[in-house]
């Protein structure tokens, strides 16, 4: 038999071993998620989801909410991009899928899909377009399950425009009670601001910087805007009118229509998301 003192040193031994194999256990876990595709934090899925090619000649739905679920024709590429780039989809353009084949572009797919009834109230508070954060994790649990996705990503800096207060101060007014008061032209949703169009201007009514980004962005052909004005309130303005489509700029600063509004664009950094593809299958019908 081992004196005690012998025995009290043999379990200090079995205990110190045990303590490291959980640290190498723990350490080759995390290695593993690192290499392999991550899973979310949070995890929401539809209880059913039905996907199958579409019918060429018949109608393509652009994203629809439903009380009860999601109705949408989509190529998996853009789905991809809805689950797990980086929000609002102004951010976009500085991300990229490498490595994707080319059908997960060129091939589209009608999906219906439905939550459980438990989830129908979370469901509807959370619907905001594109950004409505139980969509996005529903997409990422349906690209596992039906496509076999596996990815890694990285982070990395790319090119930005920066929207900026210039040198000469901001003009823009405060959102005074009344703003929001009918109009003869109609409105258009801006978040919780909105604009309207007329044949020369713009007039935006209780719009943030935020939305007003959203807004330029859709201008921007090549790069992605973030909002560097430190302004955090709602305000009314007006500015010059430019087309969406015929008069749309490229890369040309100076004919982003802020500068009346003591705004400025200028070139900037932001980060972007690079997911690489290790794996992905064609989607089984169903």
């Amino acid at each position: 038999m081992l004196p005690k003192r012998a025995l009290a040193l043999l379990a200090l031994i079995v205990s110190f071993v045990g303590s490291m194999n959980s640290i190498a256990l723990a350490q080759s876990t995390h290695e593993e998620k690192l290499t392999h595709t991550p899973e979310p934090a949070k995890s929401f899925a539809f209880e059913v989801f039905s996907m199958h090619p579409h019918k060429a000649g018949t109608p393509i739905y652009t994203l629809q909410y439903l009380p009860n679920g999601y109705h949408a024709t989509v190529a998996i590429k853009w789905a991809i991009m809805l689950a797990y780039f980086p929000q609002p989809m102004n951010r976009w353009s500085a991300s990229k899928i490498i490595n994707a084949p080319d059908w997960t572009e060129n091939e589209l797919y009608d999906v219906d899909a439905r939550v459980a009834p438990s989830d129908e109230a979370a469901w509807q508070k959370a619907q905001d377009g594109y950004d409505s954060p139980l969509l996005h994790l529903a997409w990422q649990a349906a690209l596992r399950d039906r496509c076999k996705l596996q990815f890694h990503t990285a982070t990395v800096d790319a090119p930005y425009l920066d929207l900026m207060v210039s040198s000469s101060g901001a003009r823009l007014s405060e959102t005074q009670a009344g703003s929001f008061a009918s109009f003869k032209r109609r409105p258009i949703l801006l978040g919780k601001g909105f604009y309207l169009r007329d044949t020369d201007k713009v007039d935006f009514v209780g719009v943030s910087m935020d939305e007003f980004v959203n807004y330029l962005s859709r201008l921007s052909k090549d790069y992605p805007i973030q909002n560097k004005t430190g302004l955090n309130g709602r305000y009314d303005f007006t500015l010059p009118l430019i087309n969406d489509e015929a008069d749309r700029p490229s890369q040309s600063l100076s004919s982003m229509p802020v500068s009346p509004i003591g705004l400025s664009l200028r070139r900037g950094v932001g980060s972007a998301l690079n997911l690489t593809i290790d794996h992905i299958e064609r989607p089984d019908q169903n």
